[in-house]
């Protein structure tokens, strides 16, 4: 069995490792440009040459299904492959989620909260006393890790934005005051059943993913299952197939969706630990006709992203502390690779990720 991955990075890297572990081969689509370090000895690397998809396609050999490791790929590549080869996630599901206001629209068709929003070229009148200041704005496609969003106080500030991005429609949200960030991690497979994982809760830095755990003592039994439910109805009308995830805001016992991402994520990288289904061979199970592995451990996980500038060969002093590195070039605030930890509590798992997060400044300090 052989599987194509569109894309080369850290994730494509870690699904291509769980493909290996249960003796599938894979090889990596990658756009002419795009930099391959991540999944070198992985599998062939094939150039995706558009004056002939077929012969591309073709260069991979016989495939049993083709993914994706991000949502900003080119549709009318998929399009042309999708007679050909099992695309999964499905077409629809990576054009929804490329774009926010196509991904906004799905989840009000879904009847699932979000945080109140509209389009940029909507009549002011026509959110400005629903949405309220301030104000968050995003483009609709471009930019993840915070990039290409802004944060206006005032519908002067906000005409100022518009008006440097014409002839683009923005989204404009409420900006939410939320107690936490958590995201869940699910999957589909090909006979439409689902897992999910326990709910992640998240920390970030100036829209950087820092640290995640779980679970967590902040994630009541209501919001764990108000999450699957948006989980499970979101893979259904979908007819999804693959990993899924959902990345949200917690207002007391109120969860708004903030964004999906039809793919293995970041959150989700603490199901890396030994003796787990991680969320990549879930997803390499799921598309390849697998049956799915349900997450039955006991215990408390985390990670620590590790964010450039560090030295891959410093030392990490902290107990049970297992470092993933993706061999990238090391520069400021890029993911370098992740430490996941496991422990009995909760507040174990806090502990030692707080003394990772100083290490880790301490060693960025010395290298500038």
């Amino acid at each position: 069995m052989k599987i194509a991955i569109y894309g080369c990075g850290q994730l494509a890297q870690m699904m291509a490792q769980a493909a290996h572990s249960l003796n599938i081969a894979t090889c990596f689509l990658a756009e002419p440009s795009e930099e391959t370090t991540c999944i070198d000895g992985l599998g062939d690397i094939v150039k995706i040459d558009r004056s002939d998809l077929n012969a591309t396609l073709a260069r991979c050999g016989e495939l049993s299904a083709l993914t994706v490791e991000r949502e900003q790929v080119d549709l009318q590549v998929l399009q042309h492959w999708d007679s050909s080869v099992p695309i999964y996630p499905p077409i629809v599901a990576i054009e929804v989620a490329q774009h926010r206001l196509r991904e906004k629209s799905m989840l009000d068709q879904l009847e699932i909260p979000t945080a109140p929003w509209a389009q940029s070229n909507a009549s002011r009148a026509s959110f400005a006393d629903r949405l309220g200041l301030p104000l968050v704005v995003k483009h609709p496609t471009d930019g993840y890790d915070g990039k290409s969003q802004w944060r206006v106080k005032t519908f002067s500030e906000l005409d100022e934005l518009l008006n440097a991005h014409p002839g683009e429609t923005l989204l404009i949200e409420n900006k939410i005051d939320f107690d936490f960030e958590a995201s869940i991690i699910a999957a589909r497979d090909r006979n439409g059943q689902h897992m999910c994982y326990p709910i992640t809760r998240n920390e970030h830095s100036a829209g950087i993913l820092i640290s995640s755990v779980a679970p967590s003592h902040r994630i009541t039994p209501d919001i764990s299952r108000t999450l699957q439910d948006y989980a499970t109805r979101m893979l259904d009308h979908l007819n999804y197939v693959g990993v899924l995830t959902i990345e949200c805001f917690v207002q007391s016992d109120k969860v708004l969706v903030n964004e999906i991402a039809p793919r293995v994520h970041n959150s989700g990288h603490w199901t890396r630990q030994p003796g787990l289904c991680s969320q990549f061979e879930q997803h390499i199970r799921a598309i390849c006709g697998l049956p799915l592995a349900w997450f039955d451990s006991e215990g408390y996980f985390g990670i620590v992203n590790l964010l450039g500038p560090l030295d891959s060969n410093a030392p990490l002093h902290v107990d049970g502390a297992a470092s993933y590195w993706y061999g990238k070039a090391s520069r400021a605030g890029r993911k370098l690779g992740h430490i996941t930890l496991r422990a009995d509590t909760e507040d174990d798992i806090l502990q030692r990720q707080l003394a990772c997060l100083s290490e880790l400044e301490a060693q960025r300090n010395s290298a500038l």
